[in-house]
């Protein structure tokens, strides 16, 4: 009703300001962006430089992930020096959007430093600054930051337990990560990257299993929060990261569903593809197969595809194409599927090619490392075939 008193008022009398503004307080109520942005670039026209305008045009163009906009007209801002607290977040959020970490940092910092004990600035700044690669300085702001919410604020925690697995102190991380959820259980973000990080520094099974439990809680709590109005908006990541930390476990059954769920909000995510196709084989399932033929038809030269689909097929004693596939996955040369010249070594063996098979196998470990399951068979099969050629340097 407001809207519509406001819209004949301007028919009558015109685009005076002040009725302008109130169509665009009202517009926004109504929660309808376009048309308010549209009232705004009114209001500019007729106060260019006024300070009000040019931060909502700023902020409106940023809900509409209208990054450059935004920044053109917090720039004119920053030029006229009429940046102030809430303009400079406003700025320091869409250049960290755009991925202008440094000059996010820079922006905001200064503001920091006037309210050490802000702290949500300083957790902000905090935080620009350890994304830049700035630690030292995130120390600070995030210290003073931690000091003035007496660690009772969950998005300053969490920051704080970030800057220290940048610092790679895991320890100091899990335990303030976890402060974090403690104070907001909600957060999923919190769950991931503490799983993140665990899985990215550590190795042992303590570390794994507390990050599969976190990943767990957020897919388990996926649909009650999105009930909510919280959706977990990165589920299919949060999917993926449990079937690797489950893989890197063996636990190839359990990483299936998790696998399948990935695919199911994403059919073309052909990583998740190929490791579903590993964790089949793994399991003994010729559904791996056609998984993995799916990935080659989209991505012809992928290596571990192409290891995996041969040693399905090795299995069903279909060699003369598994050999093809070997020969592409070795093509990568990438140490990261050093067993792809272990397993054509033996078709090779097999075919009564020992000169391909030593040469192969010689490859395998200089590329495979030392821990690499296969080694202590190779080195075995590398000095029989030696023997067979009758000259152990060839």
């Amino acid at each position: 009703e407001a809207l519509d008193t406001l819209t004949r008022t301007r028919a009558a009398v015109g685009d005076e300001e002040t009725l302008v503004r109130m169509s665009a307080d009202v517009l926004l109520s109504l929660k309808r962006l376009a048309d308010a942005r549209a009232a705004v670039d009114l209001l500019l026209k007729l106060q260019p430089s006024n300070r009000s305008y040019l931060l909502l045009a700023a902020r409106l163009d940023l809900q509409q992930g209208k990054t450059q906009e935004a920044l053109t007209y917090l720039r004119k801002l920053r030029e006229q020096k009429n940046l102030d607290r809430d303009a400079a977040v406003a700025m320091a959020e869409a250049l960290a959007q755009r991925g202008d970490l440094r000059e996010a940092a820079d922006t905001i910092t200064p503001f920091a430093d006037a309210e050490p004990s802000a702290v949500a600035l300083n957790t902000l700044a905090g935080r620009l600054q350890m994304d830049a690669g700035n630690l030292d300085r995130a120390q600070v702001l995030l210290s003073r930051a931690v000091d003035a919410a007496a660690g009772k604020v969950a998005e300053t925690q969490f920051q704080w337990g970030r800057l220290a697995f940048a610092q790679r102190d895991v320890q100091s991380g899990v335990l303030r990560v976890r402060q974090a959820i403690g104070l907001d259980a909600t957060a999923t973000q919190y769950r991931y990257e503490l799983a993140s990080q665990l899985l990215r520094l550590t190795s042992d099974k303590a570390s794994r299993a507390l990050a599969i439990e976190q990943l767990q809680s957020i897919v388990t709590s996926a649909r009650a929060l999105k009930e909510q109005g919280k959706p977990v908006t990165n589920l299919a990541a949060v999917h993926k990261l449990l079937a690797k930390a489950l893989l890197l476990e063996n636990r190839f059954s359990q990483a299936v569903p998790s696998l399948r769920a990935a695919l199911e909000m994403d059919d073309n995510d052909w990583d998740a593809r190929t490791e579903l196709g590993r964790a089949l084989y793994m399991m003994g399932k010729e559904e791996g197969i056609e998984e993995l033929r799916r990935v080659l038809r989209a991505r012809p030269s992928d290596p571990k595809a192409a290891l995996y689909l041969a040693l399905h097929l090795v299995r069903e004693g279909k060699q003369t194409e598994a050999v093809q596939l070997l020969q592409r996955a070795v093509a990568a040369d990438n140490p990261e599927y050093a067993e792809a010249y272990y397993h054509l070594a033996l078709l090779y063996k097999e075919r009564a090619e020992p000169i391909k098979a030593y040469k192969l196998l010689q490859r395998y470990l200089e590329v495979a490392k030392p821990s690499d399951p296969y080694r202590s068979d190779a080195e075995s099969v590398k000095k029989a075939l030696a023997r067979q050629l009758g000259d152990s340097d060839r």
